[in-house]
């Protein structure tokens, strides 16, 4: 890997960026013209981008395909955008804006992009955007900066993906969803399923994200106000409407065969839901992005991780890195972080187990 075989001052080996390095042991694991059938059966995830033109609303649609999810920090609209859990900068990490060429126009616009995943990985790798590119206008030399984004942005044991996902795979997780979710308590909207586990999960009644404000549930889903004239529907007409679209993704799931409901072919859990399990991770320890310290963080069981330190090993546990690894601190927090794919029967057991370990607890 000559790109990184840079010195330091001091002689030694540069501090590279724990990401790039990941991307490209899989490139190399998957080179041009060879087949990458090993590395995307494994990380891969199909996804389904829909570009908007901003001035004339002509759309185009493109499939991709991705080894990675983005959690965006900063936010989508500018600084003052507040990231607090993993959910909230995933779905922004899935959309983005670009410039091409529109034929309507016959001349470069801006397009809205979106993107929706098709098929999802065994495994998922989710980057924490913490490095970034500022601008120095007033400096002599323009040349801008690398910085650290310090904030901290909690992350749940057991991430849902549903939100993210197209309609037909939602249908495809509905199956396993409708069959199971009411057992283990889930509730078929992704997005408050992940609040309640990033609550529960980071045990910080600091958090707020949770609980959303009235203002931003006045506002709406994305927190826009929105004005209503008389002929405008209800409330109550606009729940009909949506429970009326998910009877019918429902009863299209229903209406597939078993093979087509099953997830093995993927590799996936045969009953699978769209939940991915937190197993490992790489945290930076540090202010500076061309610096600090880099450490993996391995799951052994359902409460004891292993800590790799350099050429140094020790022990932590579950509780201690969901809650104090997510940063705002000079201490480690989330870098890259690993989740492998579990199905119904897994979360059960996890779900018997803590409530064996609650009624265990002494009452105060």
């Amino acid at each position: 890997f000559p790109q990184f075989a840079q010195r330091g001052r001091g002689g030694g080996y540069a501090q590279q960026d724990a990401e790039e390095l990941y991307s490209t042991l899989l490139s190399v694991l998957s080179p041009p013209g060879a087949s990458s059938a090993g590395v995307d059966a494994i990380f891969g995830l199909d996804v389904e981008e829909q570009l908007t033109c901003s001035e004339t609303e002509e759309t185009s649609t493109k499939k991709d395909q991705m080894r990675k999810l983005v959690c965006n920090i900063q936010g989508g609209h500018g600084v003052t955008t507040k990231i607090d859990h993993l959910h909230e900068g995933l779905k922004i990490g899935l959309t983005g804006s670009l410039e091409k060429r529109s034929p309507q126009l016959d001349r470069d616009a801006v397009w809205h992009s979106k993107k929706a995943i098709t098929k999802l990985p065994p495994f998922l790798c989710v980057q924490f955007m913490r490095f970034f590119w500022k601008a120095t206008p007033n400096n002599d030399d323009h040349a801008g900066v690398k910085c650290k984004i310090m904030r901290p942005v909690s992350f749940p044991e057991t991430l849902d993906v549903f939100d993210y996902c197209a309609k037909d795979l939602q249908a495809r997780l509905n199956v396993n969803r409708t069959k199971y979710g009411a057992k283990l308590g889930i509730d078929l909207d992704g997005d408050k399923d992940n609040e309640d586990k990033a609550a529960n999960d980071t045990k910080d009644t600091a958090d707020k994200a949770a609980e959303p404000s009235s203002s931003s549930a006045a506002a709406g889903k994305d927190g826009d106000d929105e004005m209503k004239d008389a002929g405008a529907p209800t409330d109550a007409a606009e729940k009909d409407d949506d429970a009326m679209e998910v009877d019918a993704e429902l009863e299209k799931a229903i209406a597939m065969s078993m093979d087509e409901a099953n997830f093995a072919a993927d590799g996936l859990p045969s009953d699978f839901m769209g939940h991915y399990e937190l197993f490992a991770m790489v945290t930076h320890k540090g202010r500076s992005a061309d610096g600090g310290h880099y450490v993996g963080w391995v799951r052994q069981d359902d409460k004891k991780w292993l800590v790799f330190d350099d050429d140094f090993v020790s022990e932590s546990n579950t509780d201690f890195v969901v809650a104090n690894l997510k940063g705002g601190g000079d201490e480690h927090m989330a870098y890259l972080v690993f989740f492998r794919a579990k199905g119904a029967k897994a979360d059960d057991a996890a779900k018997d187990a803590k409530d064996a370990t609650s009624q265990q607890q002494p009452s105060s």
